[in-house]
Formats: structure tokens, sequence, C-alpha cells
């Protein structure tokens, strides 16, 4: 392992040996305003590190008839408009060309998508900026109106209805079917929101044609997740071999699991709230992992209050595991900065070992949980390292790069760390509570 960074080697013997890794990348203290020079070159190649992405899965396979089905619909609606009418407002016509590209944007990146899944996405974006331009073109061209767009959504509504009817939470596998079924929930619930606001009107849509575009984009994006919430249904349970009931397990896991977060739920942070600690937090990372850390487990707690009764009992168990991997991330890192690590960052050498590490957390919560849930666990972990390559990327466009930016960075970094870490504790524990919720009558 000669040619393997020491760095790297201090890791993957400590993740051998059970070892913490906080103490391995703390930084100094230092004054109030610490006067700190960094290396621009050695903080580049920390971002040049790169940060993988995790590619998004859905647990059933989908067919490629479906995705043909959304690509011919957002192809079929840009088609029907010209890429250079002749509007004579030019306010209208850069807009109208600037909703175009996005549509034509759109479809290109569904060609690249890695997965299916991706590419449903990107053609859910395609769908919506192609209806847009369809409508203001057809609003310019032959006076559709606003009225006629929003008329559109009793169908879409119907579509809803007719799923609901036949929806019932049933499985197999317990991680797999709560998986589905939040993922159908959520769908359902953007539509039927969508539905809602698709009646409201946007800052850009002063011209009359604009609006109607607006409109009709809006109602088209509840379109596409009501089909797509319908054919992942349908789908799921098309390929289990022997369902079972499991909605009282989802409704009894997620009680469990709702209450146990709501009772950890730390307050919001104020101004005040480092006072608790023995030290001066200015310019240190402690400051800024502490507040990305309070923060994020406070809003993940009482979205798991308000999933239930918003998207349905499996949006709820899996929002509150959600929240207990962010409390058990956060209980480390108040752990971490109470032992007076995480001060000033004294060089780039504290942002890259902080990175590597967290690279490694990632890789370690995939090893250990290879999961369908743990996947989607790890891929916000990696959207923390994102953040911090993000954050010196930006730092390093001007002269001089402050500490406060890099101090921003390694929060990030550290932050997608600590939640890696404790990626497979959570899911432990939700595949347990979930074991113990399908009792003998749903199993």
């Amino acid at each position: 392992m000669s040619d393997v960074d020491p760095t790297r080697r201090a890791l993957i013997l400590a993740g051998a040996m059970g070892v913490g890794l906080v103490p391995l990348f703390a930084v100094d203290d230092g004054p109030d305003d610490p006067d700190v020079s960094y290396d621009s070159g050695a903080l580049r190649r920390v971002v040049g590190l790169g940060t993988p992405t995790v590619p998004r899965r859905f647990p059933v396979e989908i067919g490629a008839d479906h995705v043909a089905a959304h690509r011919d619909r957002a192809q079929s609606l840009l088609s029907s408009a010209p890429q250079s009418p002749d509007i004579p407002n030019e306010a209208v016509a850069r807009e109208y060309a600037d909703r175009y590209e996005q549509a034509a944007e759109a479809l290109e990146r569904a060609g690249e998508a890695r997965t299916p899944y991706e590419r449903l996405d990107a053609l859910q974006s395609a769908r919506w900026f192609a209806a847009d331009v369809s409508a203001v073109y057809a609003a310019f061209a032959d006076d559709l109106t606003r009225e006629e767009v929003l008329a559109r959504r009793e169908s879409i509504r119907e579509r809803l209805a007719r799923l609901r009817d036949r929806w019932r939470y049933v499985g197999d596998d317990l991680a797999v079917a709560v998986d589905v079924h939040g993922t159908v929930e959520s769908r359902v619930d953007y539509a039927e929101g969508t539905l809602e606001r698709a009646a409201e009107r946007r800052g850009s849509d002063e011209s009359r044609v604009l609006g109607v575009g607006s409109a009709a984009g809006t109602v088209e994006l509840a379109r596409t997740a009501a089909e797509n919430a319908a054919y992942y249904y349908d789908r799921f349970v098309d390929s289990l071999a022997d369902p079972r009931p499991l909605g009282d397990a989802f409704d009894r896991a997620a009680r469990v699991l709702v209450a146990d977060v709501t009772a950890r739920c730390p307050d919001p942070p104020t101004d005040e709230w480092e006072s608790r600690f023995d030290r001066d937090l200015a310019y240190t990372v402690a400051h800024d992992l502490l507040r990305d850390a309070v923060s994020d487990a406070t809003w993940r707690c009482r979205t798991a209050n308000e999933a239930r009764d918003s998207e349905g009992v499996a949006s709820a168990v899996l929002t509150a595991a959600g929240a207990d991997r962010d409390l058990r991330a956060l209980d480390r890192v108040r752990a971490a900065v109470d032992r007076g690590e995480y001060g000033v960052p004294r060089s780039a050498e504290a942002a890259r070992r902080e990175k590597l590490a967290a690279l490694e957390a990632v890789e370690a919560a995939q090893r250990a949980t290879p999961t369908v849930l743990a996947s989607g666990w790890t891929r916000g972990a990696l959207g923390n390292l994102d953040r911090g390559d993000r954050t010196l990327s930006r730092a390093l466009e001007r002269d001089g790069v402050e500490v406060s930016e890099v101090a921003r960075a390694v929060a990030a970094y550290a932050w997608g760390r600590t939640r890696a870490a404790a990626t497979p504790g959570a899911l432990s524990r939700l595949t347990g509570v979930l074991d113990a919720a399908a009792t003998p009558s749903t199993r």
C-alpha cells in the first residue's frame, strides 16, 4: 500500500479497528480573528478529489415502454410549437425562447440519464416546459385561455381517485415495500398540490399568453406525477408473488418512530445557542457544523410529524427514520465539539483530510447497509460533500480565500461524513421497528 495516501491509510486502518475518526481530523482553535492564508492550489486539489454520485433507482424494473411514452409526450408537445415564432412582443418572445430551450435541454438530459428512474425525472421537466411552450403558442395563435387549460385538471383528479380506490399497502420485503409506497405517496401528494397551484399566477405571467403557458406546464407536471404514481404502484403489485397487507405494520412503525424522534428533537439554533460551549466558536468549523446539524435535525423532526397527514404512513416511516439518522449524527457532532474538536481550519490540509474521511464514511455505509434505502441516505450525505466542493469553488474564484469560507466547506464535509457514519445504526433501527410492527396477522 505504499502508493496509498497516508491519510486514507489511516482511515482504512481506523475503520477496520472500529476506531472513531473525528479526533484524526480535529483542527486547532485560534484567535477571534485568525490571520490564516491558504494554498489555493491545495484547495483546488481538494475539490478535484471529486464527489461520486449514487444513481437513483426504483426497486422494481421500469419498462422501456413507459419511459418511451413520456419521451413521446414531451416531443409531441414541443413539436406542436415552432422554435422561433413571430411574436411581436419582444419580452414575451424572449421568455418563450427561454422556455423552449429549457424543454429541449431537459429532453437531452433524459437521453444522458443513467437509470430509467432518473430518465423519468428528466422527462418530467421536459414535459413541463414543453407543455408550457405549446400552450403559449396556442394562446398566441389560437386564443387558448387559462380557463380551458385549468379545465384539464379534472381528468387528472379522476386518475388520482381511481388510484386511491385500488391502492392497498401490500408487499413482501418490508424495506422495499415501505420505499415503494413512500414513493407513490410522494407522487400523489405532489400531483394533488400541483393541481391546486396551477391556478396561481407567476411573477412573469403579466402577459396573458405566458400565464396560459405557466398554467399548462403546471397541469402537465401534475399529470406526469399522477401517471408515474399509478405506474409505480401497479408495477410493484404485479411483481409480488405473495403480497401481504402491511398498512397496519406501517402505521405502528410510524407511531413508534415519530414519537421517538419528536422526544429527541432539538430546539432550532439561535444566536445564543452556542453559549452552552466553553469556548469561542467564531471562525471555527464547529460554528457552521453545529448550525448545519441542528438545522437539519430540527427540520427532519418537524417534517416527520407532518408527513403522516400530508403524504401517508410510509412517508412518515421514512421521514422519521431519516430524522433518527440525523439526530444520531447530531449527537456525534455535539460530543466532538464538547471535546474541543473542529476549531479554526489552519490550512488546506484540514479540508483535504475531512473530505477523504467523508468519502470513506460513505463507502463504509454503503458496504455495511447494501439495501434499497441505504443508497438514498448515502446520496444525501454526498450532497453535503458536493456543497463543500461548491463552497470552495466559489471562494477560489476570488483573490484571497477567507477562513470563514474554508470553515464552511470543512463543516459541510464533516456533516456529510457524520451522517454517513450514522446511517447503518439508523437503518438497523428502522428495519427492527418494521419487523416488530409486522405482527403475525400481517406477515
